[in-house]
């Protein structure tokens, strides 16, 4: 996520001072504050001025949606397309399959919706 060589040195060395609860990190006022506030927040509002590179790259990590339907869709199409009769298919020919199952699917729905 950070292409600059000598930003993530700094990453790097800020990091290990949040590891090891050095400086700022170690006092009563930060430790109280994480359990206290979201994780961006804490990372905004605590870390800035001590760890800027990292809480950068912390924020844009914690900013990230995180959600499961998507594989949840797969596993259901590929469990629908890997039954006992079709035991035997390689892990390439089941990705190909499901790929175009799902590709059906989509071309199916906009059709129905046009």
């Amino acid at each position: 996520m950070v292409n600059d060589n000598e930003t993530r040195l700094n990453i790097n060395i800020e990091a290990e001072r949040f590891r090891l609860k050095t400086g700022a990190f170690g006092s009563n006022q930060f430790q109280s504050a994480v359990n206290k506030c979201l994780p961006a927040e804490w990372w905004s509002t605590y870390a800035r001025e001590d760890a800027p590179n990292l809480t950068r790259l912390a924020v844009l990590i914690l900013s990230q949606t995180v959600s499961s339907s998507n594989c949840e869709r797969n596993w259901t199409t590929f469990s629908l397309i890997h039954t006992r009769s079709r035991n035997r298919l390689t892990m390439a020919r089941l990705e190909k399959l499901v790929f175009v199952h799902y590709n059906m699917r989509l071309r199916v729905r906009n059709v129905q919706r046009s």
